[in-house]
């Protein structure tokens, strides 16, 4: 993949309609950053030769990270995130990722920080945790 520019890296929520979901930005976004996990099976055994490590192909649990920090700019957007957040509900979210493509399905909020520092501004760190299946789109 060629140098992409970091901005293109994409998260926004879903507002839940049907049958088209209407996707917005979570506004104020400076860093993202996304981890896609396959989990392993092992089932190494004595027996196996030369003691190298077998792996069962297919039956690990697929799971995707999102992290973003940076300043709420949108009112809307900020209430809305925040009572996900306590509610602990999911919600339809679209990760772009620049180069590659989407993924798109339920995520949960699983983590709000705030900070401010004397004359700064108030910034938040979002954690997100794919809570379902993913439907993936390459560009």
């Amino acid at each position: 993949m060629a140098a992409k520019r970091g901005d293109l890296l994409l998260l926004q929520m879903g507002d839940g309609g049907s049958p088209t979901e209407v996707f917005t930005a979570a506004a104020g976004l400076r860093t993202k950053a996304v981890t896609w996990n396959g989990e392993t099976v092992d089932i190494t055994t004595a027996d196996d030769v030369d003691k190298w490590r077998q792996l069962l192909a297919g039956a690990g649990i697929m799971s995707l990270a999102v992290s973003g920090s940076g300043v709420f700019k949108d009112d809307n957007i900020s209430a809305t995130v925040n009572q996900k957040m306590l509610a602990q509900t999911f919600s339809n979210w679209k990760i772009t990722i620049p180069g590659l493509g989407n993924f798109v399905g339920p995520f949960q909020i699983t983590e709000m920080k705030y900070q401010g520092e004397y004359k700064g501004e108030l910034t938040y760190d979002l954690s997100l945790a794919s809570a379902g299946s993913l439907i993936f789109t390459e560009e």
